[in-house]
């Protein structure tokens, strides 16, 4: 068929590429109408579910295709944004009633129904969900090849960083659990040693067995024995491919399990579900570097089985990942689209359980402990409950356009890629995100690292464009370029940050800052980076997540130590408005100097903060004093009385406005409505504002709204035209 032409062009103060979008096949998705067994090609023959997809060694979008999710629908599973090529990218966007809302990504399951949920004895008002129940298909055999290891090695393979080496090996170990299914003879042992001494590493340590069968939409239970001398941490048990890319080959991979040491045996077990038909797959472990784990272990493993099996209890809710957070509804409230009344305090222990709301989700057992002292869950937030389950929600590949898509309630990512090309994301809406567990054991921190930022580009990325999109309630950041020692791992053309833009976003409510700029790799290279005209409000102590943060920031710009060879950092045209925790408006680790020296600008932004930080910070937190700080960095504590000076010493921050820039539905006393979430119209500036007219020239067409941006003095913010009135 003969598709449109379209363009997209992305410009730099080095160069202005364009890019042909040509569509050939157009395939329609409904969670409503929709039909797996249709072809996917027309609005009445539309798929169902976005698992029709399936993974991008197995696609049937090409480059060009674009894919369109139906307005209104709803679904409870990821998208893996298959790319196009430098030819042509793959889109994809909503189609429908334009009055219905975007199609929503769901990174939650539902856990209101009583059936979820039993008593804990001897523990009033505790209740605890219930393990998944399988029994072996007809017929099952078990599906991993040389699980005994009678023909020592075969079948399976061990892979570890080049500099690990003389630290990390595996050999066959006669130490096999004492009473098993089976008639067990061999064990497999991994070996750590002097771990302390070994040189960091970026590339995980991986166990497997090759040459996997399954069916697409079979379940199988994946179960083992294990038993090590200290504790360790597998970041993830994952079903795959056997050759690059390495594409997941099912649902509940990366579920990460805890080896608990004491040497003792103990028996573990996950399930997948195959996204594919496929007999070159592998199912193991993964051990993510840098090693983070004892200086010395051995952790052995055996009785290694997978096996296609039945659920015999489908309705009841279970897990195969970690649960960041809980959000809660009350009667009448739609669990999907409203915002949530209020969200769960996640806990260590169940020791730890105190009030209603807090919850523990064991990393072992995948069971979730939760306290409701009026009866079952259900009669505490009788309007439901959505359990934010720790997976990305949209993965980003090169060459694709994600245009009007709404993600929330996931505890991982709402967007995420690395090692990315030609990039778009616009009109989306991604919010409450995050609290998922990152590590267990993390240097210097006696608590779990959790993290949760909105849209994220990791390690090498170019030529990304973000904008016009509205992204609230994370647990870090809503925007974000970051990476560490991509270099090692990857070449430095591919590791290199260039021509990156976030402008004309909504930005608010988020616990660590509204936008982190950072790379630390020596080797790697960050060039024209842009974040302007956004809106930052409220960062900090309005987010769900900043009462529970070891390190509650209310950051708005947050720059890290940055060791890449950065120039050309523009920071214009921003409000960072009431953001409100332990630090700055505007943070940076190194100092102003330094980054100077690597083109930062920082201009005509405005900086309005009248909220005061939290009287008693707790001792693990920054306690500043009671001053409010708009800049901190290295050398410089700065604030309304003293940035004349600032700017005098540094040439930075010219034409910043600081005094109220009088935004629509905006009080300076309460910061961000959420009724802004309805109403886009609630942060335009009104007339009479200090913010018309007084922003530095930027190379961007049209505001959020669409409105035209004149090339001299347009608006700060992401709207150029003002209403009328507060």
């Amino acid at each position: 068929m003969f598709g449109r032409l379209c363009a997209f062009w992305f410009t730099s103060t080095l160069a202005t590429t364009f890019f042909d979008f040509t569509f050939s096949t157009t395939f329609y998705i409904s969670s409503d109408s929709g039909n797996d067994t249709y072809d996917g090609t027309t609005f009445k023959t539309a798929w169902r579910t976005l698992g029709r997809l399936s993974t991008p060694a197995h696609s049937p979008v090409r480059p060009g295709d674009q894919v369109r999710l139906a307005r209104g629908s709803v679904w409870r599973e990821s998208l893996d944004a298959v790319g196009g090529n430098v030819t042509a990218v793959v889109t994809y966007g909503n189609y429908g009633d334009p009055t219905l809302a975007k199609p929503m990504l769901v990174g939650s399951a539902s856990l209101g129904a009583s059936i979820n949920w039993k008593s804990v004895p001897g523990r009033s008002g505790l209740w605890q969900t219930l393990p998944a129940t399988y029994a072996p298909a007809s017929g099952a055999v078990n599906g991993i090849n040389n699980p005994y290891l009678r023909d020592e090695r075969a079948d399976w393979g061990f892979w570890t960083p080049a500099v690990y080496s003389p630290h990390v090996s595996w050999s066959i170990s006669c130490d096999v659990p004492p009473s098993t299914d089976f008639d067990l003879n061999l064990s497999l042992a991994i070996m750590w040693t002097n771990m302390d001494h070994a040189p960091p590493a970026t590339d995980p340590v991986q166990l497997w067995n090759a040459n996997i069968s399954v069916v697409a939409g079979k379940t199988y239970n994946f179960s083992y024995w294990a038993k090590s001398t200290a504790a360790i941490n597998a970041s993830g048990i994952r079903l795959m491919a056997m050759s690059p890319p390495y594409e997941p080959y099912a649902s509940g991979s990366d579920a990460g399990v805890s080896f608990s040491g004491g040497n003792a045996w103990k028996k573990f077990a996950t399930s997948f579900t195959a996204t594919v038909s496929a007999n070159d797959g592998r199912v193991g472990w993964f051990w993510d570097s840098p090693w983070s784990g004892p200086s010395n272990a051995t952790l052995w493993i055996a009785n290694v089985s997978l096996v296609e099996t039945v659920r015999t209890n489908p309705n009841v809710t279970t897990f195969d990942v970690d649960v960041g957070n809980l959000l809660f509804f009350h009667k009448d409230q739609d669990a999907i689209r409203d915002e949530p009344a209020a969200t769960g305090w996640k806990k260590w222990s169940v020791a730890d359980i105190q009030n209603d709301g807090d919850f523990y989700f064991d990393p072992d057992t995948k069971l979730l402990s939760l306290q409701c002292t009026t009866g079952e869950p259900s009669t505490c937030w009788p309007g439901g409950i959505e359990g934010a389950l720790d997976s990305t929600q949209i993965s980003l590949h090169s060459y694709s356009v994600i245009d009007g898509i709404a993600v929330r309630f996931g505890a991982s990512l709402g967007m995420n890629g690395a090692m990315l090309e030609t990039v778009i994301v616009k009109n989306c809406d991604v919010s409450w995100v995050g609290g998922g567990v990152l590590t267990y054991d993390y240097p210097g921190r006696s608590d779990p690292v959790r993290y949760g930022n909105g849209i994220q580009f990791w390690n090498g990325a170019s030529d990304i464009s973000v904008f016009n999109n509205r992204v609230w309630q994370m647990y870090d950041t809503p925007v974000t370029n970051q990476g560490i020692e991509c270099t090692k791992s990857s070449d430095r053309d591919a590791c290199a940050m260039r021509n990156i833009s976030f402008h004309h976003n909504l930005l608010s409510t988020s616990g660590m800052a509204c936008v982190e700029i950072w790379y630390q790799d020596a080797n790697a290279t960050m060039s024209e980076v842009r974040f302007e005209n956004n809106i930052c409000a409220n960062v900090g102590d309005a987010a769900w997540s900043a009462a529970q943060r070891p390190d509650a920031a209310g950051r708005g710009l947050c720059v890290y130590e940055n060791s890449a060879a950065t120039t050309n950092v523009s920071v214009k045209n921003n409000i960072f408005f009431q953001n409100a925790g332990f630090e700055a408006l505007i943070y940076i680790s190194q100092t102003w100097d330094a980054w100077a020296a690597q083109g930062l600008t920082f201009e005509n932004n405005a900086l309005f903060r009248t909220k005061d930080l939290p009287p008693s910070p707790a001792p693990h937190q920054h306690d500043e004093g009671s001053e409010h700080w708009l800049i901190k960095t290295k050398e410089f504590r700065v604030t309304s009385a003293n940035f004349s000076a600032f700017v005098n010493a540094t040439t930075a921050g010219k034409n910043t406005v600081m005094s109220d820039p009088m935004l629509h539905g905006l009080n300076p006393l309460n910061g961000w409505p959420v009724s802004m979430l309805d109403n886009v119209t609630n942060c335009r500036p009104c007339l009479g504002s200090p913010l018309l007219n007084a922003g530095a020239r930027v190379q961007w067409l049209s505001d959020f709204a669409g409105a035209s941006i004149p090339s001299i003095d347009p608006t700060i913010g992401p709207y150029q035209t003002p209403v009328q009135t507060l």
